[in-house]
């Protein structure tokens, strides 16, 4: 399936699936610039890989973008490509802030997304044993805490890490934020309330309506069915009464270690 829209001459070609949160990451910059691309979306299976998306990336994984006959992979590199490659967008149109010293934090954050809250969900998401699962609770309500701490710290006004407009930290973070339903129904969990994590919902609420956001948006139903296939494919524990009767235990916050050797993602989507 392609797709096109945006308004520069650069016709952007984009491989999408629409399983994959890393690609998620890549489409809602798209969307952000306001690019021209066309989306090529492959087999969700990742069964049958186009000898195109081959040739642009030996791994074969998306997300993958072709542009002038060059190729960029990896979601994160694929955004600051994004940004540097169209720097004569309107600023508000911009993924990264100007200043120096704020697009260093924001790379941190990023940082700290890929190497910190992802590996997070995908700790309890693959979970083999139930206490695999209450230990991937928690440290999964940590890292919600964390990052509604860093709202608060970089923009207690909202509703962006950096205020007002969608930028490349939100980008990064917003699949898997929209993914809390796949740990809720498939793990049990228990996401904190608006109470205890005010800034955190504030962002998650305007982060969904958002138009770059909202076409980016999958079948929730078909999601889940994809998602529990794919953990019973990876050995993880089944969903079942006894699992989703564990409560959830919410942990104060912590300070984190690098944890960039438990970085798991899936590893057709990258």
């Amino acid at each position: 399936m392609a797709h096109s829209q945006g308004h520069s001459h650069d016709v952007v070609r984009f491989f999408n699936a629409w399983p994959s949160p890393f690609a998620q990451r890549v489409w809602i910059a798209l969307n952000r610039k306001g690019i021209d691309y066309e989306r090529i979306d492959i087999d969700p299976s990742y069964e049958r890989k186009p000898p195109e998306l081959l040739k642009a990336n030996p791994k074969g994984t998306v997300p993958t973008i072709i542009h002038k006959g060059h190729s960029v992979y990896e979601s994160s590199i694929v955004i600051e490509y994004l940004e540097d490659a169209w720097p004569y967008l309107p600023a508000d149109r911009a993924l990264f802030p100007k200043e120096p010293h704020l697009k260093a934090q924001a790379r941190i954050r990023i940082n700290a997304i890929n190497t910190e809250f992802v590996p997070s969900f995908f700790s309890l998401f693959l979970a083999k044993t139930q206490s695999e699962v209450e230990k991937g609770r928690e440290k999964f309500t940590e890292q919600l805490r964390n990052v509604n701490d860093a709202l608060k710290e970089s923009s207690p006004e909202g509703p962006f890490f950096s205020g007002p407009n969608l930028e490349a930290v939100d980008a990064n973070l917003i699949p898997f934020a929209v993914r809390l339903f796949i740990l809720e129904r498939l793990r049990g969990y228990k996401t904190p309330s608006e109470e205890e994590l005010p800034r955190f919902w504030q962002w998650l609420k305007a982060a969904e309506k958002h138009p770059a956001v909202v076409p980016t948006i999958h079948d929730q139903q078909e999601m889940l069915d994809f998602y529990q296939k794919y953990a019973e494919k990876k050995g993880a524990l089944p969903t079942g009464p006894e699992l989703l009767l564990v409560p959830s235990v919410i942990v104060g916050q912590k300070e984190l270690g690098d944890q960039s050797k438990f970085l798991f993602c899936m590893p057709s989507f990258t």
